[in-house]
């Protein structure tokens, strides 16, 4: 029997790129590492995508000892972690699987980013997806 809900506590160090005064080079290191980190997380927990759930709700929780600004800079230190969980989850959007994204954080002593996926149990209210839904690009 698969699982249809999985808390995965990754050990990533995730910050805002574009304050971060480094090379383009060294973003681009970190950035491929965070995404390839997040990837093996979620390989490594044996979860895969059920067939029978009409969409889910992955929410990433970063956590540090310092916030970041809630709209740009969360949503950018946290990219390269949400482009990694969908390489690992290769048939999302497939199979007709809607994804919704959450993102949030919480102050912590250690850098990590917690992965929650979860079945959409909203009753086929979409209030959490980013972009539109199928039903509403008609």
């Amino acid at each position: 029997m698969e699982k249809e809900t999985i808390t995965i506590n990754a050990s990533i160090r995730t910050c805002d790129e574009r304050s971060t005064g480094a090379q383009q080079l060294s973003r681009k290191i970190r950035t491929r590492k965070q995404r390839e980190d997040a990837r093996l997380a979620v390989k490594l927990s044996g979860f895969h995508l059920p067939a029978n759930a009409p969409g889910f709700v992955i929410t990433l929780t970063r956590i540090a000892p310092r916030a970041l600004d809630g709209n740009d800079g969360l949503e950018q230190s946290l990219k390269a972690v949400q482009d990694g969980v969908a390489d690992a989850l290769k048939g999302i959007g497939a199979n007709g699987h809607r994804i919704g994204w959450k993102l949030g954080q919480q102050l912590g002593c250690d850098y990590a980013v917690i992965i929650d996926i979860r079945p959409e149990t909203n009753n086929g209210r979409h209030f959490a997806f980013k972009g539109r839904t199928a039903k509403e690009k008609r």
